[in-house]
């Protein structure tokens, strides 16, 4: 069964879940895209793998696509520069907004009734 085809009643469920971890993954989201670096980088990566997942499941179409393309550009860049370098290079500035528009959507998404 897709989650697509669940009720919006037994879909809440699902959703306050993911909406709840997305209140603790914001604030990750939120200190990469500030500094243009990550001192967690397996927890960012982590972090934006589970928003690609779930997101599209519960509709919120736009938050997956950014998760996607930030996951996409988080493996270019730790691919490049290693996991453990990650808090002392700068990301690339596609990344840096990329995570900016990320954390524009999961707001929007925090305010989703």
């Amino acid at each position: 069964m897709h989650l697509t085809s669940l009720s919006a009643e037994s879909l809440a469920p699902i959703r306050a879940r993911f909406l709840d971890a997305l209140r603790g993954r914001e604030g990750r989201i939120l200190e990469a895209a500030t500094r243009a670096k990550t001192t967690e980088p397996v927890d960012l990566l982590d972090d934006v793998h589970k928003i690609r997942g779930v997101a599209p499941m519960l509709g919120l179409m736009q938050l997956g696509a950014l998760a996607a393309d930030a996951e996409n550009r988080l493996d270019a860049w730790f691919g490049t520069h290693g996991l453990h370098s990650a808090d002392t290079v700068r990301m690339p500035d596609d990344l840096h907004y990329c995570l900016k528009a990320l954390h524009a959507s999961i707001r929007e998404a925090l305010d989703w009734p």
